[in-house]
């Protein structure tokens, strides 16, 4: 279930034994069921926003898989019932990360390099050298807010350019189980200390009750280096004024927001007249109508349905009292 076919097509064009049936919706919106047998239904692949809906209308759910990165709408829907869902829920990783931390290297890398002035000068017709500050990559500290398996592909892509790598997880990561891209792990405890080092913040933090505003009010004048915040994550970690503000008292020096606490951005909102933020539609994860992009869907969806037929257990399982 979706707004585009091309999942389907790509699980058939690898194995046209499946009964798959696409059903047209947009992601935030109730699936239409309408001429659709429910009690057929086994297995889904939709998104997070569509799981109570879906779950309340076919009772002989046994998987959900999820193609988005964030669980929260689901979270949200199992906290208002007494009963754990019966079903198995995962969802995709592989593609996922592979787009959102591409985005966030883009997004450094033109920064770095001076792009967005370039760019600028070049719709001015202006062929200038000045003002111009590009640094090694070696010299830039990056500091991750979520070292899931996205936050650890971005922490990969930085270190392959030789870029320092901190990190910020959830729970503390035994020494034999941390990765060579990160050169420091903290906690939330030890936010402050991590942003007064970094050159970038990039948020890929879920949506929870321990996130939600966590950068709110004067978090960010912790900030030493007047770092770039990138936000791949979720737009509800900071308010709209708040980024102004950590902007406009040079806390930081840029904004970059994928996401935002209300999505599509209003017309009228002070983030769009701000010189220093950049906005891009929700798109870091967004495989658009890349065939590839379905194809590689489709084979992570595949590789986990064999185990699925084989009742072996599910690769990205998300346990229901995780909460993310």
């Amino acid at each position: 279930m979706g707004p585009r076919p091309g999942l389907k097509e790509s699980i058939k064009a690898i194995d046209n034994s499946l009964d798959v049936v696409f059903i047209k919706t947009d992601w935030r919106e109730a699936p239409n069921f309408t001429g659709v047998d429910v009690e057929k239904i086994e297995i889904v692949v939709s998104s997070h926003y569509s799981f109570g809906a879906i779950y309340e209308h076919c009772p002989n759910l046994r998987w959900f898989h999820s193609l988005t990165a964030g669980n929260e709408r689901m979270f949200r829907y199992i906290g208002t019932k007494e009963v754990i869902p019966k079903c198995v829920y995962t969802r995709s990783c592989t593609v996922v990360s592979e787009f959102v931390s591409q985005y966030v290297i883009t997004q450094i890398l033109a920064h770095e390099k001076c792009m967005f002035q370039l760019y600028e000068n070049h719709k001015d017709k202006r062929w200038t050298r000045t003002n111009l500050c590009s640094r090694c990559t070696s010299d830039v500290t990056v500091c991750i807010l979520g070292l899931g398996s996205i936050g650890m592909k971005a922490a990969k892509l930085c270190k392959t350019f030789d870029m320092k790598v901190t990190g910020i997880t959830n729970a503390p990561v035994k020494q034999e189980e941390r990765d060579n891209s990160v050169d420091q792990y903290g906690l939330l405890e030890d936010l402050e200390d991590l942003l007064s080092t970094c050159d970038y913040i990039v948020n890929l933090l879920p949506s929870t009750n321990l996130t939600v505003g966590l950068l709110n009010g004067r978090v960010l004048s912790a900030c030493k280096k007047k770092p770039v915040f990138i936000n791949v994550g979720r737009g509800d970690i900071i308010n709209d004024q708040d980024i102004i503000h950590a902007l406009r008292a040079n806390w930081i020096s840029k904004a970059i927001l994928d996401v935002s606490k209300i999505e599509p951005i209003p017309e009228n909102s002070i983030l769009w007249n701000e010189p220093d933020v950049f906005i891009t539609p929700h798109v870091a994860f967004g495989p658009g109508t890349s065939s590839s992009a379905y194809l590689k869907q489709a084979e992570e969806y595949l590789t986990n349905y064999k185990r699925y037929i084989n009742n072996e257990e599910l690769n990205n399982t998300v346990p229901w009292n995780r909460g993310y």
